[in-house]
């Protein structure tokens, strides 16, 4: 008999919920098609009032449990990813999110604007604040200020 590992199951509820939110604020998801490498998939950026596309995207990487996370509080936790990925999601030339998800609820950070902090990046943890970094309908007009390197920018709309 063939069997599903609960952690497959457990990782496509968490890009679901992905792709639930992404089309709640109005942009388009892109998921990864065949194997992927370190971006689930991407968030193409719409204009919300218009929906003028420009064909900006940002990579996602998602990463979706059924229990507690690193250092958990009420207020935070931390995910410290493989310095491989790390190096891979900086070698992007488009931004790339990190988002943990649990019970429908998710969480959101820039792996650049993380790596750009010189206290944050040597730990190689990624904290998350659980209400600044609430990856919900409120959160997609942040997503227009993200930047891949130092010189790029996502210019917003209007």
């Amino acid at each position: 008999m063939k069997k599903v590992p609960i952690q497959t199951v457990t990782g496509e509820s968490g890009v679901h919920l992905i792709e639930r939110i992404v089309d709640e604020m109005g942009h388009i998801w892109h998921p990864a098609v065949g194997p992927d490498s370190g971006v689930d998939g991407q968030i193409e950026l719409r204009d919300p009032a218009t929906g003028e596309v420009r064909n900006v995207r940002l990579g996602v990487q998602s990463k979706a449990t059924t229990g507690k996370w690193d250092r958990e509080t009420d207020a935070s936790f931390t995910y410290r990813p493989e310095p491989k990925d790390i190096a891979y999601w900086l070698s992007s030339n488009q931004p790339i999110l990190l988002i943990c998800s649990r019970d429908g609820e998710a969480y959101w950070r820039s792996v650049q604007e993380w790596a750009r902090d010189p206290k944050a990046r040597p730990t190689g943890y990624l904290r998350f604040n659980k209400e600044r970094d609430r990856f919900d309908a409120s959160a997609s007009s942040r997503l227009f200020d993200l930047k891949a390197a130092l010189d790029d920018w996502v210019e917003p709309p209007g």
